[in-house]
């Protein structure tokens, strides 16, 4: 797989769990945040291998995405440890990001 294909993977997942969490869960503060995070990441690592962006674009984007990774992270754990979402669903989240991250090399 690669960004073209994970990062729509990713967003997905994150937009589902998003939805059960606000629907299901009643909880809109952490997930808004989470889905806003996932799509910066996803957009960031989507347009990775543009060829019209210059390297200090790419730079920058590299440096958007890791922190948007991040962000993504912090959220999946409050997100756990507030309740809201099983181990399994954070665990299953965390490998979607985690395969993102590696072949994209943030």
């Amino acid at each position: 797989m690669n960004e073209k294909s994970l990062s729509p993977d990713l967003l997905e997942k994150g937009a589902n769990l998003c939805r059960f969490l606000e629907k299901e869960k009643d909880e809109h503060l952490l997930s808004e945040k989470l889905f806003l995070a996932i799509s910066a990441l996803c957009e960031c690592c989507y347009s990775l291998n543009n060829p019209t962006l210059s390297k200090a674009d790419i730079a920058l984007l590299r440096k958007n995405a890791t922190l948007e990774a991040d962000k993504t992270a912090l959220y999946l754990n409050a997100l756990q440890s507030g309740s809201y979402i099983s181990p399994a669903q954070k665990e299953s989240m965390a490998k979607t990001l985690d395969m993102l991250k590696k072949e994209t090399n943030i």
